[in-house]
């Protein structure tokens, strides 16, 4: 992640439990796309969509991959 200019402030386990909560979204029935969207509107992190599209899909490559198609 910090490769591509991701981190957290609370450091490497923020992200972890992010790219988890982002598999529970997943779950939930938010595509990888509509949710990098939903995150880039909600989240005042300064993270450009390209930012949250490369974040959701890279957990999603992590930790669930049954959800990327």
């Amino acid at each position: 992640m910090s490769a591509h200019g991701i981190s957290d402030q609370k450091g490497p386990q923020a992200l972890i439990q992010m790219g988890h909560e982002i598999c529970g979204l997943l779950g939930d029935g938010y595509s990888v796309n509509g949710l990098a969207q939903h995150l880039a509107l909600s989240e005042q992190n300064g993270m450009t969509d390209d930012d949250t599209k490369y974040l959701v899909q890279t957990s999603a490559a992590a930790y669930c991959p049954q959800y990327l198609s």
